[in-house]
């Protein structure tokens, strides 16, 4: 069976710009304001045929509100991945199981978008996986 291309793209910091907004506060996410060239690159890949993969560090009780603002934003995406509410494991772990629950046997993931050095370096040394650090991310 052939796997299906795909990218992986983080959200907050990498997609969408927080601002002042605290990134535990889950009731504002639809405040954010876009990252307009992280959103084009993932258009290009999604009109290329690409599978969009959006892996989140927000907790899923923001799913919907996410939803909304990808929608409002022309933000296409395949699989929306989101931390489970609760699990306040570091993020490089909690995208590491996203990414083993996720893609192996379904997806070859080409390419992966994200900020945090953390996550960035599981994404380049622990998988891999080429890794476009979009923005500082040392936090």
């Amino acid at each position: 069976m052939e796997l299906k291309r795909a990218i992986i793209c983080d959200i907050d910091g990498t997609l969408a710009n927080l601002g002042d907004r605290s990134p535990y506060d889950f009731a504002n996410v639809d405040r954010d304001e876009l990252k307009h060239a992280t959103a084009e690159t993932v258009r290009v890949f999604a009109r290329a045929g690409f599978a969009i993969l959006l892996f989140s560090g927000r907790n899923d009780s923001a799913r919907e509100m996410t939803i909304a603002w990808l929608a409002a934003n022309d933000v296409p995406f395949d699989e929306l991945v989101m931390r489970r509410t609760g699990d306040r494991r570091k993020d490089s772990t909690v995208k590491r199981e996203m990414y083993e629950r996720t893609a192996p046997g379904a997806y070859e993931v080409l390419l992966v978008l994200d900020d945090r050095d953390q996550v960035v370096e599981m994404w380049r040394k622990e998988l891999g996986l080429p890794c476009f650090q979009v923005d500082y991310g040392n936090f």
